[in-house]
């Protein structure tokens, strides 16, 4: 009987698999490289790379032909929550259960391992080239770090900066988290189907797709703020009220933007009707990220 967490896990550890093979490769600066497999190391959903391994299945991809972008996608998300944490950022002191990068190596070392990471990415990103899909693979690995760079997640963390202790309608919420936690989503859905030379039906429906999975985990994030626990979560809770950020919740209230995220889940369900049964493992992942506590 098919079990989706099964099925999801199936693919997490092929991917932890192939992630750990690669760390083991690392010959850094030893307490920069240190801080680097710290963070990669702490666990997580991965939720990013197994969205985009199950995309890859989905178009007809092999996976040799997306694990480095797989790893890289993980890799920047690492440096982002690395510098997230930062005292000039949200100050954390914790994240997925354990000592935020910061409060082990310290300040400098945890940007340099951010910074790292995200240089790392890209020369993982460029080691999946080959002279047969030469201008589909650049087109994938310029979708992946358009969609991390100014425009995209980096151009989301500055909005959500300048805007904190102020107030933001729905609309502006929207955009901001389009960019800070959507594109990664999006990359994850079309730097596979971009690679595989997918028709525009296609990548339209993974783009449409990808755009309310963004929405719903932000809406979900918002609401385990409030609601979530601290020990399950891995984090800090409160932490958004507690500095003044405009959320979900903030504008909505607790049992609107639940109301909410049953909406976004039903939205989400339909870019992906074209794929038939090919899509039981998309759909499924909205009905996962709509019940997740952490």
């Amino acid at each position: 009987m098919y079990n989706f967490v099964d099925d999801y896990n199936q693919t997490k550890n092929i991917f932890e698999s192939n992630l750990k093979k690669f760390i083991d490769t690392f010959n850094y600066y030893p307490r920069l490289g240190e801080a680097m497999k710290y963070s990669l190391n702490a666990g997580g959903k991965r939720l990013r790379p197994v969205l985009m391994l199950r995309c890859a299945e989905l178009v007809g991809l092999p996976e040799a032909n997306i694990m480095p972008l797989a790893i890289s996608i993980e890799l920047i998300h690492t440096y982002s929550l690395i510098h997230d944490d930062l005292p000039c950022m949200d100050d954390d002191d914790l994240r997925r259960g354990k000592p935020t990068n910061h409060i082990v190596f310290g300040e400098d070392m945890a940007v340099l391992a951010g910074d790292g990471l995200l240089n790392l990415a890209m020369e993982t990103a460029l080691s999946g080239l080959n002279s047969d899909n030469c201008k589909n693979y650049i087109n994938g690995v310029k979708m992946l770090f358009s969609s991390s760079g100014s425009d995209g997640m980096i151009g989301g963390q500055a909005i959500d900066i300048l805007n904190t202790g102020k107030f933001q309608s729905i609309e502006e919420l929207k955009v901001m988290h389009s960019k800070k936690t959507g594109a990664l989503f999006t990359a994850s859905c079309l730097c596979p189907a971009l690679i595989s030379g997918a028709n525009d039906d296609i990548i339209n429906c993974l783009r449409e797709y990808s755009k309310y999975l963004g929405l719903l985990f932000q809406i979900k994030d918002d609401i385990l703020d409030v609601t979530g626990n601290e020990k399950e979560l891995g984090k800090t809770i409160g932490k958004d009220e507690a500095n003044h950020k405009s959320t979900f919740v903030s504008h909505m209230g607790l049992a609107q933007s639940i109301k909410y995220l049953k909406e976004i889940a039903l939205d989400a369900k339909k870019p992906i009707e074209c794929f038939g049964e090919k899509g039981d493992f998309l759909r499924d992942l909205i009905e996962y990220i709509l019940e997740r506590n952490n």
